[in-house]
């Protein structure tokens, strides 16, 4: 995959680039509407898919405020697979 994924948290962002199938840059971005964005979370929502508990698909059926186009859906999924394990914390 080339091309970026603008993740959009509704006051802020972040913009992942990929040139063929790799992450070249990551950065924060901040849209400049409500619907702007490839993928739409609250970020407590966005952490469950991050730490791989939910899959893209649960968090937009389960939340009205999580969206995104299919080819997010794909590639979120991919960047962050399901986990069933318990993290720890080490200090």
């Amino acid at each position: 995959y080339t091309g970026e994924l603008n993740v959009s948290f509704y006051r802020d962002g972040v913009q992942l680039v990929f040139e063929r199938g790799r992450i070249t840059n990551i950065q924060g971005w901040a849209p400049k509407d409500v619907k702007d964005g490839d993928a739409r979370f609250p970020a407590l929502n966005f952490w469950q898919l991050v730490c791989g508990w939910s899959r893209f698909h649960e968090l937009t059926d389960n939340f009205a405020d999580c969206w995104g186009t299919h080819e997010a859906s794909v590639i979120l999924d991919v960047l962050f697979p399901p986990f069933h394990g318990k993290p720890w914390l080490l200090a």
